[in-house]
């Protein structure tokens, strides 16, 4: 009988063991259809096939290639193909705002006429001021400011949080503080927290000849709700992770108050 007893447990161990593979095989399978459900549902997802190019997405934009005789710098967190598109768009007479600071701040502040920068982290402003101060020829035309987050559930910024609107509202808002002297911006680079609001928030500075920069997008696109930004804007060009916006027409120059904005946020991930 002990022999036997042994064969059924060694059978319903193997069973076991099979029915558990043959599960974790279904899960991976579902998963997999999950991920590429969601990749083609992004109607930008062909921009990422091909890193090389530059595509061309709105019809009515005309052919833009960045010429590849850019200064490139090494201190932004971007790469080559993503710093000549940017640059590309850039010109000695436009005012620019950014949030996030950083490499940037110091390389694309030499490309346009006014450059407005916007930090969070009070220990990152403290080291890029320090920057900013060894570059006398920059001193005259950038607006470098700081913008005190809430803490988080997890203490932020000291350590990772789902964060809040509320939590962001200030560093969000923080252009309020360019009035009168700024009403708006020629050109926005969104690299920053809270890229959605900001995004969002940016509209009311923008005119139809505006264009606004958004970083990290395709990676981010589905997990953190990104796309939601094409709700206001059109999409004029693409490489890597970035992505040049135009507002539209109904969206150029466009309040959102806290309401309005807090209302696109149900999620903590679009903050992150």
């Amino acid at each position: 009988s002990g022999i036997f007893f042994s064969v059924i447990q060694d059978c319903m161990f193997n069973s076991l063991t099979f029915l558990t593979s043959t599960l974790t095989v279904v899960l991976l399978v579902c998963y997999c259809l999950y991920l590429s459900f969601a990749f083609l549902r992004n109607p930008l997802f062909y921009c990422v096939l091909d890193h090389s190019h530059i595509r061309q997405i709105s019809p009515d934009v005309p052919d833009h290639r960045p010429s590849a005789s850019y200064n490139i710098s090494n201190e932004v967190w971007m790469t080559k193909a993503e710093q000549r598109l940017l640059l590309s768009f850039l010109a000695s007479n436009q005012s620019m705002l950014e949030w996030g600071s950083g490499g940037s701040t110091l390389h694309f502040s030499r490309f346009v006429r006014m450059y407005y920068s916007i930090e969070h982290n009070n220990e990152w402003y403290a080291e890029v001021s320090r920057r900013l101060a060894q570059n006398p020829g920059l001193y005259g035309h950038v607006r470098y400011f700081w913008a005190r987050v809430e803490p988080g559930r997890y203490g932020w910024p000291g350590g990772l949080s789902p964060g809040n609107y509320l939590q962001f509202k200030r560093y969000v808002a923080a252009p309020r503080r360019f009035h009168p002297l700024v009403q708006h911006f020629d050109r926005v680079l969104v690299d920053g927290r809270a890229r959605i609001a900001c995004a969002l928030f940016a509209l009311r500075y923008l005119e139809g000849n505006s264009l606004l920069f958004l970083h990290d997008y395709f990676q981010r696109a589905e997990t953190r709700n990104y796309n939601r930004v094409l709700e206001h804007y059109s999409v004029v060009a693409a490489v890597d992770e970035l992505l040049v916006l135009r507002p539209k027409p109904a969206s150029a120059g466009l309040f959102l108050n806290n309401t309005e904005l807090q209302s696109r946020y149900f999620d903590w991930n679009s903050f992150m």
